[in-house]
């Protein structure tokens, strides 16, 4: 029986053959960084799969409710797709074990399901650079594993919830590019572990918090085009980088 497929940066093209469903063994599919089109291939039967990498492809399908029947999958990734559609709560039923969700740089639409805080152990999620709307899940804030949380480049609002401060591990968080409008003051203590933090283009306004330079480890912060008042923090002093532009 085939258990893994790997076919990635082969200047494939075409439609991914529906023949893949009945591949019933596959624990690994890569067929990244390709030119296919058309559809995701029939994930229903594919039980057994433990990472799926459909990425830099030019796949313009929805992704199908039956993905939740990949019960093991520990990385998925669908990245720099044209994927369509909403993000059906059944994606929240993924296996408990997935470490990887990265859906960055398609055309999805609608709200972010609270479901997605099903997944406790995930260390990476990527929504970014998509066309979501409505707020962040406090459910979001359960995922007590995550180093990396990009939610940027879509058209989300209703501020940061208080829950996400729970996400003491965070490592990477990217909001930049949405309509998010309120910044809590404590963001930089709760997050004390971070490095890398975009807050672009949301409407931020008031002072920016001093506590962000409380983070010792962060080395990028981005918060341009919003509408800050005041001097910048006197905790800012021992930052590496800046940027404001």
């Amino acid at each position: 029986a085939i258990t893994s497929l790997e076919l990635p940066g082969r200047s494939l093209q075409g439609e991914i053959t529906s023949s893949l469903g009945n591949l019933t063994s596959l624990r690994t599919l890569n067929l990244s960084t390709n030119s296919f089109s058309g559809r995701l291939p029939p994930l229903g039967r594919l039980g057994k799969l433990e990472v799926l990498d459909l990425s830099w492809n030019s796949l313009r399908d929805a992704i199908p409710d039956g993905i939740a029947n990949c019960s093991r999958l520990r990385i998925l990734d669908l990245s720099m797709n044209s994927l369509v559609g909403e993000l059906h709560p059944n994606v929240g039923l993924l296996s408990d074990d997935l470490l990887v969700l990265n859906l960055y740089g398609n055309r999805l639409t609608g709200t972010i399901p609270p479901s997605l805080g099903n997944m406790t152990h995930l260390e990476q999620l990527d929504l970014g650079n998509n066309s979501l709307s409505g707020s962040i899940p406090a459910e979001l804030g359960k995922l007590l594993n995550l180093s990396i949380l990009s939610l940027g480049e879509n058209s989300l609002s209703g501020g940061i919830p208080q829950s996400l401060l729970n996400l003491s591990s965070l490592l990477g968080l990217s909001l930049g590019q949405n309509m998010l409008g309120v910044l809590p003051p404590n963001i930089g203590d709760a997050l004390p572990n971070l490095r890398s933090l975009d807050l672009r283009s949301n409407m931020f306004d008031g002072h920016i918090p001093a506590s962000i330079g409380n983070s010792s480890n962060i080395e990028d912060i981005l918060l341009s085009r919003n509408n800050f008042s005041g001097p910048i923090p006197h905790s800012f002093g021992k930052l590496s980088k800046l940027y404001f532009l």
